[in-house]
């Protein structure tokens, strides 16, 4: 039996994001990728979501998941700590 994780406060997140056409967002603590996948899904217009998490066994989880947005998802199997990093080497 397959646990799935249900995101915490998922509606009220995406809601309060208020995602723009053509906005790079990040996650910095992925998980599985249940937000992602839902700001993804809802807001086709995004331009990218960078993603960051510590765990290997979520962030194969999450590549599944958010398959279908692989175009425009970068992941990171890095601490949010090293966002400025990350950010710094997409050029963004």
């Amino acid at each position: 039996m397959e646990i799935v994780h249900t995101p915490v406060l998922l509606a009220k997140v995406v809601e309060y994001l208020n995602c723009q056409a053509n906005g790079i967002y990040l996650d910095a603590t992925l998980g599985s990728g249940g937000h992602a996948f839902t700001i993804l899904k809802d807001n086709p217009e995004i331009k990218a979501l960078i993603a960051l998490d510590c765990d290997e066994e979520a962030i194969k989880q999450a590549r599944v998941r958010l398959q279908p947005f692989s175009h425009k998802t970068h992941i990171f199997q890095e601490n949010f700590i090293n966002t400025r990093t990350i950010l710094k080497k997409l050029e963004l």
